[in-house]
């Protein structure tokens, strides 16, 4: 005759205490930048065009500038990379430009 010994019910699995929780915003999946929980774009129309994204810290959110303001937040302190210089000296030729009769305004 077969001997049936009987299992144990009791789990021998280990788990972990979690600790922490995943903080999800969102779980819509992001396609497209402008559906991202932390991009606030407005209306992206012909008057975004042009426009560069820039981290805001003030709103914690992704947002659009003109590459203007952040060329001159960039030279507040009045003091430009030596290598953005070289850049733009490479990049800009004025020796083939013909720029006529220009007014350079009052020098002090």
């Amino acid at each position: 005759m077969s001997v049936i010994r009987r299992g144990s019910s009791a789990s021998s699995s280990v788990t972990r205490k979690v600790t922490g929780t995943a903080k999800v915003q969102s779980t819509k999946p992001v396609r497209e930048l402008q559906d991202a929980t932390d991009a606030d774009f407005g209306t992206l129309n012909a008057g975004a065009d042009g426009k560069v994204v820039s981290w805001d810290n003030d709103t914690g959110k992704f947002v659009l500038v003109d590459a203007d303001t952040i060329l001159g937040r960039s030279s507040e302190d009045g003091n430009l990379s030596d290598e953005f210089i070289t850049q733009i000296e490479a990049q800009i030729d004025l020796g083939d430009t013909n720029l006529g009769d220009v007014d350079g305004g009052p020098f002090s």
